[in-house]
């Protein structure tokens, strides 16, 4: 009995060991799952909700393509558009100048450049005194905030005109260190900086035809948006030859988002047919091509 007993308290030693063993075992492989799943679980997560760098990055290249395709389309998928006729010649014209992200402006070839100040006609405040415009644009600009005054809509400040090559590409250098000083990267930088501010080139500023409205007083070309000022211009800016360059409606054509501060002179028979027929720049010029 003593010597079975003994075996059996061996066997009962042996199975200890073994559960204890096994136990070990179970639980590093249950702490290796926990670790892979918690790995998994991580890199979803980092997929699913990107850093802020990357997003904004991100929304800038979606933009760019926007505009590059808008652009290149331009020229090769024209569509008559009801009530505008053909007119190749038409579409030559100094005031419908195409100014984008792939139609660029040769330096410095503005054309009839004045003093805003000069050629003012008070009615409307300035950003700067040495801010330039083409002559037709600058009377046309006095001749819709004349009108805007008598309609009881004040305090316009013309806070952007026409901007030379080098101002332009000083401006965007300095929008890309201000992203570079944030921590990006150089090329995340200027794809940051391209979301509010074209290259050199590629800014329409640079024909002398476009401005950029403010409300005086306030601090941001933002703060026009939605303003009973900024509703006057949407309603009447046509009838003295301007366009709402870059409407809401539009972004997928010409690659910018809304900005209903920025008006660009195109005469006001152009603005006239532009604006009836729900067009952006892009798309006129288009349907003059044929």
């Amino acid at each position: 009995m003593e010597k079975g007993a003994t075996v059996n308290i061996k066997d009962i030693e042996r199975f200890k060991r073994f559960i204890r063993r096994f136990t070990v075992v179970l639980l590093m492989a249950l702490l290796c799952c926990a670790v892979f799943m918690w790995m998994l679980s991580s890199l979803a997560g980092g997929e699913k909700q990107p850093s802020a760098a990357q997003n904004d990055v991100q929304r800038s290249n979606d933009v760019t393509s926007k505009g590059a395709d808008a652009a290149q389309s331009s020229g090769e998928m024209a569509q008559p558009v009801q009530g505008i006729s053909p007119d190749p010649q038409a579409a030559t014209a100094y005031c419908l100048t195409l100014v984008n992200r792939t139609c660029k402006m040769a330096q410095n070839s503005a054309q009839d450049l004045v003093s805003i100040r000069e050629y003012g006609n008070g009615c409307y405040a300035l950003g700067y005194s040495n801010l330039q415009g083409n002559r037709e644009a600058v009377l046309a600009l006095n001749e819709m905030f004349a009108a805007a005054q008598e309609a009881g809509f004040h305090d316009f400040v013309v806070q952007s005109a026409y901007r030379s090559y080098k101002k332009q590409e000083t401006l965007f250098k300095e929008e890309i260190k201000k992203y570079t000083n944030q921590g990006y990267s150089r090329a995340q930088a200027e794809q940051l900086a391209n979301r509010t501010l074209a290259r050199p080139g590629e800014s329409e500023h640079e024909t002398g035809l476009a401005f950029d409205l403010m409300i005086r007083n306030t601090t941001s070309l933002y703060d026009f948006e939605g303003t009973q000022n900024e509703k006057w211009i949407k309603q009447h800016c046509a009838e003295y030859g301007f366009i709402i360059r870059f409407p809401p409606d539009k972004e997928e054509i010409t690659g910018i988002a809304s900005e209903p501060w920025h008006i660009r002179y195109v005469g006001k028979e152009h603005a006239r047919c532009i604006t009836e027929n729900k067009l952006c720049l892009e798309e006129y010029i288009n349907a003059l091509k044929g």
